[in-house]
């Protein structure tokens, strides 16, 4: 007769529990100050922490943009008002211990009104763009180093030969180029495409958008599975209601699609993402059934773009930032209006069922008009008190490679992470319609804590032997 072990399931306490998903954000208003807060939410428990009141004149107003993390594990982001000079800051936030840091009042110069947030280079420091400032007053490339704080301009865009006025994020490719895009410049004043060479300190412009190709890109690029690079454009192509746009870096070709308002939305100014199905995913500020803007998909294989969901105002309305993947595949978003409120609204998004879900309506305390996307920080198990529970079977513990992982019910979903001894988050996963899970695991000898939710958001944590 076959046995089965079973091992109770620690129940734990935890004072400072690890979320599904805990999202961190800002918004452009609102607050007690009515110049933007800092937010963190979890996901799973619906918990919206206010985490920062911008207040104008010492640490910045109308914050915008993403915040990203550093491997110093601190955050990091731009208002674009605000500060000394009221041309916006540049900050670092430490999120463990609540506290913020004014790193750098613009002051033309050096730049004004940064308008997107950093990206984290492969040589550990961070760089972004302002709108305007610097030696010609249309805008910066800048160098900042997390760990001293450095802050240095790269390059200053002049108009025709190298674009003017960027307004999204600098990225990096798999070879280290920066491909970056500006909202005007040119030969055309439209906008152009460019990279640029860090260990070389070169510029090349690759595109000049012309109308016919798109006219004002607002977004930022993105380097898809395939290599090659995307963006949209705000305007231009054939209806004047903006494009999407595909670039092969190494044969330098441009391919685009337009979009026409009803069908597919118009205005297109975020940045797009790339979901586990290899579709790019976007958002529209504009056009669709009711002119509140819409969420689309766009093949990479086929070149097809697809309205996938209308924002109606109670699901939201003109999105102007960009879609977040999670580590649980799902992408979340932000829209500047709609909502309970008309002050905006905080959104899960499911590519599997093409399903949107509500999860926040911003409001005038919390903060609103959000104009940036989202940003998920890396969190730690905190472990208090344990009690036993006996409803999921796990064996065998200690293993050697392999466990295996039994409900007492059919679960819908279930969504599992694995922790080292200290806490740190090590891998998560998600299975659905099922009862019985069986896992390799591929770590070193030792113990873990595997954490799982089940359909109900039920959280059982057991710790695991590894032999």
């Amino acid at each position: 007769m076959k046995t089965h072990i079973i091992i109770f399931v620690c129940l734990l306490s935890i004072e400072q529990i690890f979320s599904q998903i805990t999202l961190w954000g800002m918004t452009s208003t609102g607050g007690n100050n009515d110049a933007g807060v800092i937010f963190k939410f979890d996901t799973t428990t619906l918990e919206y922490t206010k985490q920062l009141d911008f207040d104008v004149n010492n640490n910045g107003d109308n914050p915008s943009g993403e915040l990203t993390q550093a491997p110093n594990g601190k955050l990091y982001g731009v208002t674009q008002l605000g500060g000394q000079n009221n041309m916006g800051v540049l900050f670092e936030y430490n999120p463990n211990l609540l506290q913020y840091t004014k790193i750098l009042d613009f002051n033309g110069i050096l730049g004004q009104i940064p308008y997107r947030g950093l990206t984290l280079a492969n040589n550990g420091k961070l760089y972004g763009f302002t709108h305007k400032g610097g030696t010609n007053d249309v805008g910066v490339l800048y160098e900042l180093d997390p760990n001293s704080l450095d802050y240095n301009i790269i390059l200053n865009f002049d108009g025709i030969s190298n674009g003017a006025n960027p307004f999204g994020k600098i990225i990096q490719d798999l070879n280290g180029i920066l491909y970056g895009l500006t909202l005007k410049g040119g030969n055309d004043n439209l906008g152009v495409l460019f990279s640029y060479n860090l260990i070389e300190n070169t510029y090349e412009k690759l595109i000049d958008f012309n109308g016919t190709n798109g006219s004002y890109p607002r977004g930022s690029l993105i380097q898809a599975s395939n290599n090659k690079l995307y963006g949209v454009t705000e305007l231009g192509g054939e209806n004047d209601f903006g494009t999407i746009f595909q670039f092969d870096i190494e044969t330098l070709s441009f391919v685009k699609r337009d979009f026409d308002n009803n069908t597919n939305g118009r205005r297109p100014v975020g940045d797009l993402v790339e979901a586990p199905n290899k579709k790019l995913y976007g958002m529209t500020q504009y056009g669709g059934v009711n002119d509140n803007g819409v969420l689309f998909s766009f093949n990479i294989e086929t070149l097809f773009l697809n309205k996938i969901i209308d924002f109606n105002s109670s699901n939201g309305a003109n999105p102007s930032g960009s879609l977040y993947l999670a580590s649980n595949n799902l992408l979340y978003g932000m829209t500047r209006f709609g909502g309970n409120n008309n002050r905006g609204t905080l959104f899960e998004f499911d590519t599997e069922n093409n399903t949107l879900v509500k999860k926040l309506n911003f409001e005038n305390t919390i903060g609103t008009y959000p104009d940036g996307g989202l940003y998920e920080l890396e969190e730690t198990l905190n472990i208090n008190d344990i009690e036993l529970n006996n409803n999921i079977t796990i064996f065998p513990n200690p293993t050697p490679k392999t466990i295996n992982i039994h409900f007492d019910q059919f679960q819908e979903k279930i969504h599992l992470s694995f922790f080292s001894f200290k806490g740190k988050l090590l891998k998560s996963e998600m299975f659905k319609n099922t009862d019985t899970i069986q896992l390799n695991i591929n770590f070193p000898k030792g113990m873990y804590f595997i954490k799982i939710y089940d359909t109900h958001y039920n959280l059982t944590v057991q710790k695991i032997i590894v032999k």
